[in-house]
């Protein structure tokens, strides 16, 4: 099996909009979600993820897991076959995920994953506050 690529960005935000041209412009990044009660439901978040040094068409799944409890089913999982030209290129992915709920506060993880390995990790904070 051919190695996994490199992730050069997973970046979580409110929306992200392509121009014309196939640009991203990423809108209101947060790496940390604040709510006075739970279970909370969040509308859309949507992650950037910038890939490179592979080959072909890579099929990746990107899942959000509770931090404390990996274990368990994700929160929310979509795999996406990515297409590389060559591994000098950096290929471009956005995932828009639809009501989000988080089911408690605490420590929760955005993980990319190839061929069931994990190849990036983020922490994303659940904080109640009220």
């Amino acid at each position: 099996m051919p190695p996994p690529p490199t992730v050069l960005s997973l970046i979580v935000a409110d929306g992200i909009h392509r121009d014309a041209h196939g640009l991203a412009y990423i809108l209101g990044v947060f790496h940390t979600y604040y709510a006075v009660r739970f279970p909370k439901t969040i509308p859309q978040a949507s992650v950037y993820l910038a890939l490179t040094d592979a080959r072909g068409v890579v099929r990746l799944t990107l899942q959000l897991v509770d931090g404390e409890y990996e274990d368990e089913e994700p929160i929310v999982r979509s795999d996406i076959d990515v297409t590389f030209p060559g591994p000098l290129e950096v290929a471009t992915v956005s995932i828009d995920f639809k009501s989000l709920t988080f089911p408690a506060p605490g420590v929760y993880r955005w993980q990319l994953l190839c061929g069931g390995e994990v190849i990036a990790d983020q922490r994303f904070n659940v904080i109640q506050r009220g």
